[in-house]
């Protein structure tokens, strides 16, 4: 209860997931929970050796299942989250609840209101 006070109920998450297998853990990632990922190259400071990591943002609510299905690829990644306050477009465009309404362009926004109200131009002059 305390987290959602403090972080709120519509709480984002970014993870940072650190693993030889970047592409196989990324790819399950986008089919399973259908988030935008990024492999960002880095450098090891201890070797100067090449390593990936998986940059990925999500809904608190899915971190469990992020975290279950990198597991499953990896068992030895090592995840680090970070509560953010402010995700949008990407993978956030779309709407994660039937209710939720986002639109992808101003344009179909304007679309979608003036169909509600059953006449058109409600957004000229902007």
């Amino acid at each position: 209860m305390t987290d959602y006070v403090l972080e709120g109920f519509e709480s984002k998450k970014v993870v940072h997931i650190f693993t030889p297998k970047t592409v196989e853990v990324a790819e399950a990632i986008r089919t399973s929970l259908g988030s935008h990922t990024t492999i960002l190259k880095g450098t090891n400071d201890h070797d100067n050796s090449e390593e990936n990591l998986i940059y990925v943002a999500i809904p608190k609510q899915r971190l469990f299942y992020l975290k279950k299905i990198v597991r499953q690829v990896d068992e030895n990644a090592f995840t680090v989250v970070h509560t953010v306050k402010d995700v949008s477009g990407g993978s956030f465009t779309e709407a994660h609840d039937p209710s939720q309404k986002t639109f992808q362009t101003e344009q179909k926004e304007q679309r979608y209101y003036e169909k509600q109200a059953g006449r058109t131009n409600v957004f000229k002059g902007r």
